[in-house]
């Protein structure tokens, strides 16, 4: 658990640290940008220009089996990095699309073992957003698109007071059905930018694709970033 924590708070001093960057190098950029960005409240179709945001995000989904008429969900946490733009196609609305990389993982003792899921993936979402202003400075921004996933390693770390055993998913002589290295699912949610410099938002997320045979993975985004 503690291994989480460091991993979240160093996560967010990234964010910090490139909305500090974001704004303090590039002010005069900035202030132009305020009168052209997409989802500034005062501007017009043909100043409309791309604008991003870097931003971390907590993943917590479900390990979703479905087989024989009996459902099984298993719950997993993950933690997302990333960036993403928004490119205007008509005023207010555009297409939002991106890349982020992602950890999952799950810690759990089960017939006197410490089984240590891990899983590394890259997901590139793209989504037709638009954006609604609500005050000055202030814009919410809801979207649904689609996402291709892939998992470059997924192994789960069998440990007991005396062995441990590294399993690998993608490996044919530890399981008898290997994982698929390619997903594709749809999302939905809805993101709050403030001012010029920072998001927060969630979303939820389904597979379409089965990563195993009756398996499908589907979960949340919590996230929070900073605009650039």
């Amino acid at each position: 658990m503690k291994k989480i924590y460091v991993m979240m708070a160093s996560a967010m001093l990234f964010v910090f640290s490139a909305s500090v960057l974001a704004q303090s190098g590039n002010y005069q950029r900035a202030s132009e940008k305020r009168k052209k960005n997409p989802y500034s409240t005062n501007y017009k179709m043909y100043d409309v220009t791309t604008s991003g945001t870097f931003f971390v995000e907590y993943n917590p989904f479900t390990w979703h089996e479905s087989a024989g008429g009996i459902t099984t969900n298993t719950n997993y946490q993950g933690l997302s990095v990333g960036l993403d733009y928004f490119f205007p196609v008509f005023g207010d609305l555009g297409i939002a699309a991106g890349v982020k990389g992602q950890y999952f993982f799950r810690n759990k003792e089960e017939n006197g073992a410490d089984n240590k899921f891990q899983m590394v993936s890259g997901t590139v979402p793209v989504n037709l957003a638009y954006s609604m202003p609500l005050a000055a400075g202030l814009q919410l921004v809801p979207y649904v698109g689609v996402y291709g996933r892939y998992v470059f390693t997924a192994k789960n770390q069998v440990e007991t007071s005396n062995s441990r055993i590294d399993y690998n998913y993608f490996n044919e002589n530890h399981f008898p059905e290997t994982m698929k290295h390619f997903q594709a699912g749809w999302q939905v949610g809805a993101n709050l930018r403030i001012s010029e410099m920072v998001t927060v938002g969630g979303g939820y997320w389904m597979d379409l694709t089965e990563i195993l045979s009756h398996t499908t993975l589907r979960g949340f985004d919590v996230r929070i970033g900073a605009n650039f």
